[in-house]
């Protein structure tokens, strides 16, 4: 009999958890990448006061940039949302596990299991089908 319903192969389980650890991080990200990309008022390239030119005028490169910018901001989007999908759904108990596991100290599995009263075996199901849900939300597993 299998430990796990599904179990994760490793270079999808470090990568899962990865996103979760600088989950908040990315989020604050995003936002803030949301908000600089809001169009200024005040244009940024071209003639200057004076008959100057201004030297950052390279089109084609701000062009590419953008492209670059938007698909980052989009695949980030995506990873946010998918997680905060999940996270918005957890227990109080399973959140503080996120919390204890990579957020707040990043206490081993026995450490949670000691601090939250519980057996390491609970810790290690929970947090399994917590990672397996992310990267099922991610599109990394089909099940």
């Amino acid at each position: 009999m299998a430990k796990y319903m599904y179990l994760l192969n490793s270079d999808v389980r470090n990568f899962v958890e990865y996103q979760i650890r600088y989950f908040p991080e990315n989020k604050r990200q995003l936002e803030s990448m949301k908000t600089d990309r809001i169009p200024s008022a005040i244009p940024k390239y071209g003639p200057q006061a004076g008959g100057s030119f201004n030297s950052e005028a390279r089109p084609s490169e701000e062009t590419a940039i953008r492209i670059m910018s938007d698909r980052y901001i989009m695949q980030l989007e995506y990873t946010v949302k998918s997680i905060d999908s999940v996270l918005n759904k957890l227990n109080d108990l399973d959140m503080e596990l996120i919390r204890l596991k990579y957020w707040n100290g990043s206490l081993t599995p026995e450490g949670i299991a000691m601090k939250l009263h519980m057996s390491r075996a609970t810790v290690y199901n929970r947090l399994n089908n917590i990672l397996v849900e992310i990267a099922r939300r991610l599109g990394y597993i089909d099940i």
